[in-house]
């Protein structure tokens, strides 16, 4: 039997990601384990940084007919949706949603099983990409892309004084790295394996969101946002050099 609160799969393993099951048949209403790990992660996550992306998919099990499910999965999602906009007090710009009815749940005809009866929950610097099994199955609304590489040399050498200023006990190797990224103008790739190493305390969190990052690819703003949460602890220091850069026009 599924608990309230499942794990993702690895593809979607990124940023505060759950899957909320056991929705309670033919119904919306979050259960209140739901609710709480809203407030605790998704809502946590936001607060953060409030250009997070929220994706969210409302799955159905197989009880009932196709169109009927369709319906109440996008409820599902909607429901989630509204909640935590009512905890946030606002409408949120980064937020998509979906319904996938029972097309990707599993299971007998007429199964009823709870880990179908679910909302897969999202929350990242950047729109998660899908696996091929949950493509949208509605138009869903994307920031341009903006991929780093593209900025002037100007823009670029402003950054790297930045980012040597955000972990003081590794900026003597990084810097030396990223100086050499700089004067080759090598790839956005290449950058994101010196990022990779400025902080190892945390690299295991913000590593796997550089990735996806840059397979995306995804804008300036997303990577700022995934900058800023490299080091807390020195954060209030290079956090508003860093929102500058990024509102310079150079």
């Amino acid at each position: 039997m599924a608990q309230d609160i499942e794990p993702n799969p690895p593809a979607l393993a990124l940023g505060e990601n759950a899957r909320l099951c056991n929705f309670a048949t033919n119904s919306s209403q979050l259960l209140l384990s739901h609710q709480r790990w809203i407030t605790g992660h998704a809502i946590f996550a936001l607060r953060a940084a409030p250009e997070t992306h929220i994706r969210l998919a409302g799955i159905a099990s197989r009880l009932g007919s196709a169109h009927h499910n369709e319906r109440l999965a996008f409820n599902r999602a909607q429901a989630v949706g509204d909640f935590i906009e009512q905890q946030m007090q606002k409408s949120l710009r980064n937020l998509e949603i979906a319904g996938y009815g029972e097309s990707i749940s599993a299971g007998a005809a007429r199964n009823d099983d709870g880990y179908y009866r679910a909302v897969i929950v999202v929350v990242s610097p950047f729109p998660a990409p899908l696996p091929a099994y949950l493509m949208p199955l509605r138009n869903i609304k994307k920031p341009p892309d903006a991929p780093f590489n593209r900025l002037s040399l100007a823009k670029k050498s402003q950054l790297v004084p930045i980012l040597k200023l955000i972990n003081p006990l590794t900026s003597a190797q990084y810097g030396l790295l990223l100086d050499g990224w700089l004067r080759t103008a090598a790839t956005d790739a290449a950058l994101v394996q010196v990022l990779k190493g400025i902080n190892p305390l945390t690299s295991s969190a913000y590593s796997p969101l550089l990735d996806a990052w840059v397979r995306q690819p995804g804008s300036i703003q997303q990577l700022v946002t995934i900058l800023r949460s490299i080091n807390p602890t020195t954060v209030a220091g290079y956090g508003p050099l860093l929102d500058t850069w990024l509102s310079s026009r150079v």
